[in-house]
């Protein structure tokens, strides 16, 4: 274990800042119960960090940190500690520092892959997860739902095991083999440490569930708001997609509607000698992300932000694309869009009812009234997201179908603070919610009233965060510090 003391920290984008006062990068699971033994002895605090993916204050440390960068790689399955009936040839163990990236090249060399994933695969499994990541797959949750168990160091340096009530580990031979660990299978245990925020413990390793190879055929295709919606209500789009996707502008044209970029993504067999060794995607859009990425994304939009409908447009059309495909994973990360150096917030609404139409409606009102009357300009698409009702007491998608719309900014948009501000305020009376991860301005009463299972989750940081050891900025701003 290497120590560093005073050593910077800053999340992806450099927005949030902290000097903790110890840095830990852990190899071991014995490691991290000293790490917390010895925090708590100096009555501190320590924050399991990811990637730094973020772009709330999510990561932010007041006492010590823990870094991924050592807690990588594959990690032995343990057949022998599972239940007999477990079919063990779609699980693999990694560590939880293993970003996706990795766990993508270790799943391609074996012939698995993962059966979904959002738009980067830079993040480390479990910080991605901790926050409920998701992709665009209706018929499916948020990432965390592939992990089926999950090692980790709770308060006190104890070592836990936790899974579902019905989990797959056998309680007699894994506490044979592993007497130093509390093996917990209760699904409100599960379901609070799968959305933790990092406030329930230092996760070391986890199990995933994942599926043989597969290749996806990407679509991308013009339409406009209200196409989209009619689409929407009639619901074809998700029978008959495995993934389905919209870029909205949210500026409108003159006409009054708004153009969109919807994106499909379905499995594609190979045919016969086909070779996919020249797929790539649109070769200009590539292009264009990197030139934005090498300057100032914004400043082409500060400069001509009454222009800022017809600009998205253009963007839009750039991205239409007959057809790219390629292996699950390669189609799944958005490719050089990703490193454009941009600002983001992500709404969760209620698709019950169709319900999240209305909202989304809403939100393009506000928009608009505040193009007009403030000179707030976006720089980038709306993206909507869709994905099934989570589980997890935290999950932005708990108890709902949800649609999640991401509001993106490129870095040094004028006005960008107002504009997140504004939209986040102005949603609160439509049972929205703010993914964790991404600019959000929560206190504890907004996480009361968005959350119906919290106390549930609350019951479980008594005993995971007995001590208040995992307790940190954010979780006091939000009300899940313990106690």
């Amino acid at each position: 274990m290497r120590t560093f003391l005073n050593k910077p920290w800053a999340n992806h984008i450099g927005e949030h800042n902290c000097v903790p006062e110890s840095t830990y990068l852990a190899d071991t699971i014995e490691e991290l119960v000293e790490i917390v033994k010895t925090t708590e002895k100096k009555n501190s605090t320590v924050k399991p960090i990811g990637s730094g993916h973020s772009w709330s204050a999510v990561g932010y440390s007041a006492g010590r940190m823990v870094l991924p960068n050592n807690l990588t790689g594959r990690k032995d399955l343990e057949i022998d500690v599972l239940l007999p009936n477990v079919k063990t040839e779609n699980l693999i163990r990694v560590k939880s520092g293993t970003t996706i990236r990795e766990i993508n090249k270790i799943l391609d060399s074996v012939g698995k892959a993962f059966p979904r994933l959002g738009g980067f695969d830079g993040q480390t499994i479990v910080g991605a997860c901790q926050t409920s990541t998701h992709g665009s797959v209706i018929g499916s949750g948020p990432l965390y739902e592939m992990i089926l168990s999950y090692d980790l160091v709770g308060a006190e340096g104890k070592k836990y095991r936790i899974e579902k009530t019905n989990g797959i580990t056998d309680v007699a031979k894994f506490q044979a083999k592993h007497p130093g660990f509390v093996l917990i299978q209760d699904d409100k245990y599960y379901h609070s440490i799968s959305v933790g925020i990092g406030c329930l413990g230092i996760v070391e390793s986890v199990i995933l569930e994942v599926v043989p190879a597969f290749y996806l055929k990407e679509e991308r295709y013009l339409s406009d708001w209200l196409q989209v919606k009619k689409d929407l209500i009639k619901k074809d789009v998700f029978r008959q997609n495995f993934h389905y996707e919209i870029m909205i502008n949210p500026h409108p044209r003159s006409d009054k509607n708004h153009t969109c970029l919807v994106t499909t993504r379905n499995p594609y067999t190979l045919i016969g000698n086909e070779t996919l060794e020249d797929q790539r995607r649109n070769v200009l859009v590539e292009l264009l992300s990197k030139l934005s990425n090498s300057g100032n994304p914004a400043g082409l939009f500060n400069l001509l932000k009454s222009q800022s409908d017809e600009i998205i447009d253009l963007i839009l059309k750039s991205l239409v694309d007959k057809a790219y495909i390629n292996k699950s994973h390669k189609v799944f990360h958005i490719g050089e869009a990703n490193y454009i150096p941009s600002y983001s917030a992500e709404i969760a609404f209620d698709m019950t009812d169709n319900y999240y139409i209305f909202c989304i409606d809403q939100m393009l009102e506000m928009i608009e009234k505040n193009r007009k009357e403030q000179k707030l300009y976006h720089s980038a698409p709306i993206a909507l997201r869709f994905v099934r009702a989570a589980d997890a007491f935290l999950s932005p998608m708990y108890g709902r179908d949800t649609c999640m719309a991401e509001i993106i900014l490129a870095k040094g948009t004028k006005g960008a603070k107002k504009i997140y501000t504004s939209i986040e305020k102005g949603m609160y009376p439509y049972r929205s919610r703010m993914h964790w991860g991404q600019y959000n301005y929560l206190n504890s009463a907004r996480v009361a009233e968005m959350y119906p299972a919290l106390q549930e989750w609350k019951s479980v940081s008594k005993v995971l965060n007995a001590t208040g050891v995992f307790n940190n900025p954010f979780s006091n701003s939000v009300g899940l510090s313990n106690p």
